[in-house]
């Protein structure tokens, strides 16, 4: 019984990062935000899915890769709870964001359970 539990709770861990990495993924790619050879090619199906890929050369991307590594850390230790992104189109204005994603976790008996909220679009400036 126990070990059936400890493989729900890893199977639903592994869920929880794979929907992210998918979402974190699809969002950057379907704005254009890193080169094409950033991602690689994974198929669900007849379904093409860009994924961000770990050897990326570029710093941005593989940037982003480390930052969803230290997530999934902190999901399997249970510390993480809530992961917010942010998309804006003037670099020099990063605090401007035109559209924005919360991730918030919970964690049960069975794995932690996710929550995608997308507050999008719309300008909002944050002060410094």
């Amino acid at each position: 019984m126990a070990a059936r539990k400890m493989c729900t709770r890893k199977s639903k861990e592994e869920t929880a990062e794979r929907m992210m990495a998918l979402a974190v993924s699809s969002i950057t790619y379907l704005r254009g935000i890193f080169p094409e050879d950033a991602y690689r090619s994974r198929y669900l199906e007849d379904l093409c899915i860009k994924v961000l890929r770990e050897d990326s050369n570029n710093p941005g991307a593989s940037k982003v890769v480390k930052w969803m590594m230290g997530c999934f850390d902190a999901l399997e230790k249970q510390y993480l709870q809530v992961v917010f992104i942010g998309v804006y189109t003037n670099p020099d204005e990063p605090n401007c964001i035109i559209e924005s994603y919360q991730f918030k976790y919970k964690y049960t008996e069975k794995g932690p359970e996710m929550n995608i909220l997308r507050l999008g679009l719309y300008f909002l400036c944050l002060s410094k």
